[in-house]
C-alpha cells in the first residue's frame, strides 16, 4: 500500500502541471490561430473601406 501512495504522490504534480501548462498554453494558441485567420479578412475590410 505504501508503494501505491508513493507512486500516486509522484503523479500528482505532474498531472497539475500538465493542467497548468494546457490552461496557459492553449488560450495563448487559440488567440494565434484565431489572429492568423482573421487578420486577413481585417485588412481587406480596411483596405475596402479607404478605397471608397
Amino acid at each position: 500500500m505504501k508503494q501505491r501512495i508513493k507512486r500516486l504522490d509522484k503523479n500528482k504534480p505532474s498531472r497539475s502541471l500538465t493542467k497548468i501548462i494546457i490552461i496557459k498554453v492553449l488560450p495563448v494558441i487559440a488567440f494565434l490561430v484565431a489572429g492568423f485567420l482573421l487578420v486577413p479578412y481585417g485588412s481587406m475590410y480596411f483596405k475596402t473601406i479607404r478605397c471608397h
